[in-house]
């Protein structure tokens, strides 16, 4: 997930893969990220990340049944980036973590996160700098209006 840094502009992900398994790569980045946004902001996924989904796992040696909110469950699993990926996913939903796994609400960032608080409201990937940064522009914004 955190192979593309928005602020620094740069993707790790084109180091390790190349043509059609890094294009597939960032497609399913992109897509858990949209799932993993529903996770911090509560609102519903979008049905066209689901098909996208869908449609990465039935391209993967990994056969895998995707549920309308995002999750995964495999069936079989092969050495493939994807399939991998798509593994850990289902393994997250089967132990209770993958609604616990967020991006952070800044859009500047959109760095994902494992939101440890207890009631799972964790917003921002660091509260220190990314919520910080947040509360201060929506600060000035209604400074700016008085």
């Amino acid at each position: 997930m955190n192979t593309r840094n928005l602020m620094r502009g740069t993707d790790r992900l084109s180091r390790t893969a190349a043509g059609a398994d890094l294009e597939a790569l960032r497609d399913l980045r992109e897509a858990i990220r949209a799932v993993l946004l529903t996770h911090t902001t509560g609102q519903p996924l979008d049905p066209t990340v689901v098909g996208r989904l869908r449609a990465l796992a039935l391209a993967a040696p990994l056969r895998a049944e995707i549920g309308e909110d995002g999750s995964a469950a495999p069936a079989a699993l092969d050495d493939n980036a994807v399939a991998r990926v798509l593994a850990a996913i289902a393994s997250a939903g089967q132990t209770g973590t993958w609604r616990r796994l967020k991006v952070c609400a800044n859009p500047d960032c959109q760095w994902a996160f494992y939101d440890a608080s207890r009631n799972r409201s964790g917003t921002w990937c660091d509260m220190s700098i990314c919520g910080s940064r947040v509360k201060m522009r929506a600060y000035r914004r209604r400074a700016a209006g008085t």
